[in-house]
C-alpha cells in the first residue's frame, strides 16, 4: 500500500525554506501544509506573502492555511492564492493556544459550530478544495461529533485529525478509539496526525487504521528526517550524519541571507535544534550550549564542533507529536 504522508505545519519550522531544502536533501513527503496565515481585513504581510509565492515553492506541493473566523476574510485570502496559481487551502481548527483558541480561532471554532457553517459557506464562493486540519474539541473530545455533522454538510476534499483536545495541548495519550469513530462517521476522507515519531509506531497506526486518508507528521519530521523515507522506503540504507549537515548549513546560510541581524539567524535555527536535537546522542549536550549562545559566529562555531566531535545517532527519536 502506498501511503500518502503530509508534512504538518509547524510555526516557525516549516517554512518555504525548511520545506526547498527538505526536498533537495531527503525524500518521503507527497504534500506540505503551510503554517498559518491569519488575516486582517483580507491582508497578510509582504514577508508571510513570499512563502506563498510559487517560485518559492517549486519543489513540494503544498496548501496554504489560513487562520480565521470570518468569512469575508476568508474569501479575500482565498480569492489571493487562486490568483496565485493555488488551487487548495486548508482551515486550521487546530491551533491549541490559549491566546489563539480565547479569541475564536484556531481550536476555539470548534467551539462555535454556526461559525464554522459561516466560514464553510463562503467557501463555496471561491474556485478551491477546501480541507480542515483540527482537534477533537477545546476540552471533551466527544465535541467533535457535534461538528462533524456540521463538515459532512459541505464539499470537503479531506479533514486532518490530531485526536487531541486543545486543552491537552501535546501531552497525553492521543485519542485513537475517539479517531476511529471518526472514520465511521465523516463523509470525507480522513488524515491521521499526530505522535509518528518512528517506523514502529507509524506501522502499528497504519494496521490500526488502515481505511485512513493518509498521515501527517511534524515534529517527528523534525526529530527525524528520514523518517517518511524510511516509511516509504525511499531513504538511504544508512541515515547519514553527513546529510544532517549539509542540510543545516545549507538552511543557516538561506537564513542567514534573509533574515535581518544575528539573533534572528540563531533563534530561527535553535527552534530547529529543539527537534533535531533528538536524532543525536549528544543532542541534550548541544541544546544546553545553544541556549547560552547569542550571536550568529558563536552558534556557527557551537555546531561545527559538535559535528567534528562525530555524533551518533539516537536510538530513537520519540515524543513528538505533529
Amino acid at each position: 500500500m502506498a501511503h500518502k504522508i503530509y508534512l504538518a505545519p509547524v510555526r516557525g519550522c516549516t517554512d518555504d525554506v525548511f520545506r526547498t531544502l527538505f526536498a533537495r536533501h531527503f525524500s518521503g513527503i507527497d504534500r506540505a501544509v503551510a503554517p498559518f496565515f491569519a488575516t486582517r481585513g483580507g491582508s497578510i504581510k509582504e514577508t508571510h506573502l513570499r512563502q506563498l509565492l510559487p517560485e518559492n515553492n517549486a519543489s513540494m506541493p503544498v496548501v496554504p492555511q489560513i487562520m480565521t473566523n470570518s468569512p469575508d476574510d476568508f474569501r479575500r485570502f482565498a480569492h489571493l492564492l487562486h490568483g496565485l496559481g493555488y488551487d487548495s487551502v486548508n482551515v486550521n481548527m487546530g491551533c491549541p493556544h490559549r491566546r489563539i483558541t480565547g479569541r475564536g480561532l484556531g481550536a476555539g471554532l470548534l467551539a462555535c459550530p454556526e461559525r464554522i457553517a459561516a466560514v464553510l459557506d463562503a467557501a463555496a464562493a471561491v474556485p478551491l478544495k477546501i480541507s480542515v486540519k483540527m482537534r477533537l474539541g477545546l476540552d471533551d473530545p466527544e465535541d467533535i461529533f457535534g461538528i462533524l455533522p456540521v463538515l459532512n454538510r459541505y464539499p470537503l476534499s479531506e479533514i486532518i485529525i490530531h485526536p487531541r483536545t486543545a486543552a491537552q495541548m501535546y501531552a497525553g495519550e492521543p485519542d485513537r478509539d475517539v479517531f476511529r469513530r471518526c472514520l465511521s462517521r465523516s463523509a470525507h476522507p480522513v488524515v491521521y496526525n499526530g505522535d509518528i515519531c518512528s517506523l514502529e509506531g507509524f506501522n502499528s497506526l497504519a494496521a490500526l487504521f488502515p481505511q485512513a486518508a493518509g498521515w501527517m507528521m511534524g515534529r517527528g519530521v523534525l526529530a527525524d528526517p528520514f523518517l517518511p523515507g524510511r516509511i516509504k522506503g525511499t531513504a538511504p540504507h544508512n541515515d547519514s550524519v553527513g546529510r544532517i549537515r549539509t542540510f543545516h548549513d545549507e538552511l543557516f546560510d538561506r537564513y542567514g541571507a534573509l533574515l535581518s541581524g544575528p539573533t534572528h539567524i540563531v533563534d530561527k535555527m535553535r527552534e530547529l535544534w529543539v527537534y533535531l536535537s533528538r536524532w543525536f546522542e549528544e543532542g541534550p549536550g548541544l541544546m544546553r550550549t545553544l541556549r547560552k549562545v547569542r550571536r550568529a559566529g558563536e552558534y556557527r562555531q557551537a555546531v561545527n564542533a559538535f559535528f567534528e566531535r562525530g555524533p551518533r545517532r539516537s536510538k530513537q527519536t520519540a515524543g513528538w507529536s505533529g
